[in-house]
C-alpha cells in the first residue's frame, strides 16, 4: 500500500503564494461565519450588515474561497468588528484573530 501526504499534494498542484492566499481566505471565512453565528443572523440580515446581495453570504457560509478576493474579506472583516491585523515592516503578515 502506497501512501501519499496530503500536503506533497498540495504543494504540486499549487504554488506557494496560492497555499498562502487559501489559507488566508480559510481563516477569514472562518471567522466572518463563526460572527455571525455569534450575532445569530440569517442570511438575509447579515447580507443588509454588509451591504452585498443573500446569494454573496450562502458563498461566506459556503466557504466558496474562489468567490472572493482577499481585500473583500478584509473589509467584510473590519465591518463585523474582527481582529484582523496587516503588517508588512518585514514581509507580509496577516494576523486573524479570534
Amino acid at each position: 500500500m502506497t501512501s501519499i501526504a496530503f500536503d506533497s499534494l498540495i504543494e504540486e498542484e499549487f504554488s506557494p503564494f496560492e497555499i498562502l492566499e487559501m489559507d488566508i481566505k480559510g481563516k477569514l471565512l472562518t471567522m466572518i461565519n463563526k460572527k455571525f453565528i455569534e450575532c445569530d443572523w440569517g442570511q438575509a440580515h447579515s447580507a443588509q450588515v454588509l451591504g452585498v446581495s443573500q446569494p454573496r453570504i450562502s458563498n461566506l457560509k459556503n466557504l466558496h474561497h474562489d468567490k472572493f478576493s482577499i481585500e473583500v474579506l478584509l473589509k467584510f472583516a473590519d465591518k463585523l468588528g474582527c481582529n484582523v491585523e496587516v503588517d508588512c515592516s518585514n514581509g507580509l503578515a496577516i494576523l486573524v484573530k479570534e
